[in-house]
């Protein structure tokens, strides 16, 4: 299998390396051990994205345990964001000095949709 592999700099290199097409040659080139570590590796770094996705969006601890207790992986559910969801992932990353300028933009819209 040729990998590619590129670093921030710019270089560039492209080696060749025997990586099995299915489970089994992969176990028979490297044997079960480290295969199950590397899958076992694999299947931990897909949970911490998915937690931490959850946790940029404002789920609370409870929430997110409860959609990993539930979700299987490889099986694919994408949901939209609500809008609500994604103003609550993004004013969790403000200042302080960001939140009070974004409410204040916010209460004045509010005032001029109300007269």
């Amino acid at each position: 299998m040729e990998i590619q592999v590129s670093t921030k700099e710019g270089a560039s290199v492209k080696v060749n390396y025997d990586i099995g097409e299915t489970v089994n040659e992969n176990v028979n080139l490297f044997g079960e051990e480290v295969c199950n570590d590397a899958l076992r590796a694999s299947l931990i770094l897909r949970v911490q994205g998915r937690v931490r996705s959850m946790i940029n969006s404002g789920k609370a601890e409870a929430e997110i345990q409860e959609a990993i207790g539930a979700w299987k992986i490889g099986i694919t559910t994408r949901k939209g964001v609500s809008p609500t969801e994604k103003i609550k992932g993004l004013y969790g990353k403000m200042s302080v000095e960001e939140r009070n300028a974004v409410l204040k933009e916010l209460k004045a819209a509010n005032s001029r949709a109300a007269v």
